[in-house]
């Protein structure tokens, strides 16, 4: 007979164990066995990770009517490289019973890609013409991003002109950058 124990977010579960078939289907030598209580400890551990960092399972035990049992890991299907939410898959066996529990880790895209500015001249005589040397977009993973750009330059009219440029990522992570192009006498 199999146990499953998920386990979420706390560090300790407590289970207790408590046969509740009908008599008819239970051995008499059954009956007169006492609750078998469960107790799985998680070692503390990170569990969120940033795309592309790594994960090192913290491991876990198991307390069985005050006996610490080793747990063995028998599923991680954590893939650092893609956001999503995976399972460490634990499992110990006692007494011909087994009992299974999970860690649940999850890989999180919360840092925004990189905006760096293209060298250019950005600071013009009037009536020349200026040439926008764009960006350069970098995220910390394998996607190819695009960016906006917002305001103009009138080369016929002094002044500070400001250009941003804007992108986002499919996690909703947004940056900005500005490149500031001077028109001058």
């Amino acid at each position: 007979m199999k146990r499953i124990i998920m386990f979420f977010t706390c560090i300790m579960l407590l289970v207790t164990y408590a046969c509740e078939t009908p008599k008819n289907n239970v051995p008499d030598d059954d009956l007169d066995k006492p609750d078998i209580q469960v107790v799985v400890f998680l070692h503390p551990g990170i569990d969120t990770i940033q795309v592309g960092e790594s994960h090192h399972d913290a491991g876990a035990y198991v307390m069985i009517d005050d006996i610490e049992l080793t747990v063995h890991i028998i599923e991680n299907d954590v893939n650092p490289d893609v956001v999503g939410i995976y399972n460490v898959v634990y499992e110990v066996t006692y007494e011909d019973q087994t009992y299974r529990f999970a860690r649940i880790v999850h890989v999180v895209n919360t840092l925004a890609p990189m905006i760096r500015l293209n060298p250019g001249v950005d600071t013009v005589i009037i009536g020349t013409s200026w040439e926008d040397a764009g960006v350069t977009v970098l995220g910390n993973d394998d996607v190819t991003y695009t960016y906006t750009v917002e305001g103009t330059v009138d080369i016929y009219t002094i002044g500070v002109y400001e250009i941003v440029y804007s992108t986002i990522d499919e996690h909703g992570n947004q940056i900005t950058v500005s490149r500031f192009v001077h028109v001058i006498e």
